[in-house]
């Protein structure tokens, strides 16, 4: 049986090549978010692709990393508060499936050395990285509600 897979900002860098990747394999169907028309700062546009897809897994791409001269509201909207909105209602939904998130490397902040390892202490320097270090928090606590996981490509 095929998994059903939703990827939220599949038409960004990352997402193009995940994408790709998963193209590749025999056993899954893709939905590109966009093709749904998913904008990740509206609840009701994933709210009607999901229930449409009605997906195994959901893996959100979606990302605001401008980190110069941007105002908090948007690096929080996209990369925390929309996140948690998907969250909300996919426990709500009693989803049993999969949520992937994409965090990144900069919530151990910049004086690390060497090897980044996961066993660290997060150390997020600038608002970006609060806001990814927030959900993989966040995921830390709801794990018997949602199985959600955060990855950090680097």
């Amino acid at each position: 049986m095929q998994k059903k897979i939703l990827i939220i900002g599949s038409g960004g860098f990352i997402g193009k090549h995940v994408v790709q990747a998963f193209l590749k394999k025999k056993n899954v169907e893709i939905f590109e978010g966009s093709k749904f028309n998913i904008d990740i700062n509206n609840i009701l546009s994933f709210k009607k692709a999901f229930n449409k897809i009605k997906p195994d897994i959901v893996i959100n791409l979606a990302a605001f990393s401008h980190l110069d001269n941007s105002s908090l509201n948007n690096i929080f909207k996209l990369n925390c508060f929309s996140v948690i909105d998907i969250v909300d209602f996919l426990i709500s939904n009693n989803f049993e499936g999969r949520f992937i998130n994409t965090s990144s490397a900069l919530v151990y902040g910049s004086k690390t050395h060497g090897v980044i390892k996961e066993s660290m202490s997060p150390e997020p320097e600038h608002s970006y990285a609060v806001a990814k270090a927030a959900v993989d928090n966040l995921f830390n606590i709801i794990q018997s509600d949602l199985q959600a996981t955060s990855v950090r490509p680097f």
